[in-house]
């Protein structure tokens, strides 16, 4: 896999599925996707609730 952001690399680690890692985040599937992706960044609630389910930084999660 080329160019995996560290947001999809924590819920990959996981053995999550794109669903449950939405479902555990609070958001839907499209919305994680466009995140992993980098289409988007999320509102500040957002990354969050993503930093304390992967347990990581928004910074690692989002900025690295």
């Amino acid at each position: 896999m080329d160019d995996v952001t560290p947001l999809k690399q924590c819920r990959l680690t996981r053995g999550w599925s794109l669903a449950e890692g939405a479902k555990r985040i609070g958001i839907s599937e499209s919305a994680l996707s466009n995140l992993e992706h980098g289409k988007r960044h999320g509102s500040h609630e957002v990354q969050q609730r993503a930093s304390e389910v992967y347990q990581k930084s928004v910074d690692e999660l989002f900025f690295a």
